[in-house]
């Protein structure tokens, strides 16, 4: 099993970010203006060899969008994030990321029948911007099986389960997804759960966390990921519940 290494803080401290040297050496280069009415960037998602994969709304429409070396849109594909679906349940899109030289889009989807999630990810091909029909599951979560209790708590857990996070290694090999579990009716202590893949989104390990904190005087500040697939955690403790609801 990978390592998973946490440090909590009574004080938010601040990071020192080391200043980057400037230089008279950087080029800027133009590209063509898009002439488009209700254009805006959406995402700069990433880069390869052949140039940069953005996201733009037009108007309504999401479109998926390679730019190439000479700055030139030569490939714009809209994603139809408005019918996207899982068997009878509409999906909801959260976004293109790209994980090594992959492209992915994620989604998830609540299948309030059976008080499921799951989060998707769906490949995309880079010569056509297409995703891939298949669906492949990061995650499924049954949120009331851990949640017998009230209708409230069930809510707050069905509300927890859309929260998910990820982080991606330096070296882009490895990819952290989480999300947080919080406490319950039974046991105040702040859970989460943590799933690492490869580029290529196989399965490296999973774990569910109890953390040695309440959750109400407790926040995650941040979470990363190492090449190895180690993971760590930073967060606060708050002395009192009143300095954790202004803190937030």
């Amino acid at each position: 099993m990978k390592k998973i290494l946490f440090a909590a803080f009574l004080v938010v401290s601040a990071l020192t970010l080391n200043a980057q040297e400037k230089t008279n050496k950087a080029e800027v280069t133009e590209g063509p203006e898009i002439q488009a009415k209700k254009s805006y960037l959406s995402n700069v998602i990433g880069n390869d060899a052949t140039g940069y994969y953005i996201t733009r709304y037009v108007k309504s429409k999401l479109l998926l969008e390679h730019i190439n070396k000479d700055l030139v849109t030569d490939k714009s594909v809209e994603i139809p994030v408005k019918k996207l679906m899982y068997k009878e349940n509409k999906r909801s899109y959260y976004g293109i990321t790209m994980i090594g030289k992959n492209l992915y889009m994620l989604s998830s989807v609540n299948e309030k029948e059976s008080n499921k999630v799951t989060l998707f990810a769906q490949a995309i091909d880079k010569s056509t911007l297409v995703p891939d029909d298949e669906l492949k599951v990061i995650y499924s979560y049954t949120y009331a099986e851990n949640r017998g209790g009230s209708r409230r708590s069930r809510a707050i857990e069905a509300y927890q389960s859309y929260q998910f996070f990820y982080a991606i290694s330096d070296d882009e090999s490895r990819v952290l997804f989480y999300r947080n579990i919080g406490a319950s009716e039974t046991n105040p202590k702040e859970k989460m759960h943590l799933y690492v893949f490869d580029e290529k989104l196989k399965s490296q390990w999973e774990n569910e966390v109890e953390l040695p904190y309440e959750a109400a005087l407790f926040s995650i500040d941040g979470v990363r990921v190492d090449n190895d697939g180690n993971a760590f955690l930073t967060g606060t403790e708050y002395q009192d519940r009143k300095t954790s609801r202004e803190s937030r």
